[in-house]
């Protein structure tokens, strides 16, 4: 049997979410999201780094989320 995973992502929107309909009305939302980290290098300086993640939502979900990022 399969297996679930659950992510949550807590950060910035990198711009508007992309509303799409597909050929049968089905509403799929792109949008992306910058997640930082800090911290202090061996050498003992500064270090952000920043990683982009990717999300489609689709069906149900899409609406609601577009409204609220």
């Amino acid at each position: 049997m399969g297996s679930v995973n659950k992510v949550i992502i807590l950060g910035r929107l990198g711009a508007d979410p992309e509303l799409k309909y597909t050929q049968d009305q089905t509403p799929v939302s792109n949008f992306s999201v910058a997640t930082s980290v800090s911290y202090k290098s061996k050498s003992g300086e500064k270090v952000d780094k920043t990683s982009w993640h990717r999300s489609v939502s689709y069906t149900h979900l899409t609406l609601p989320t577009n409204r609220e990022v």
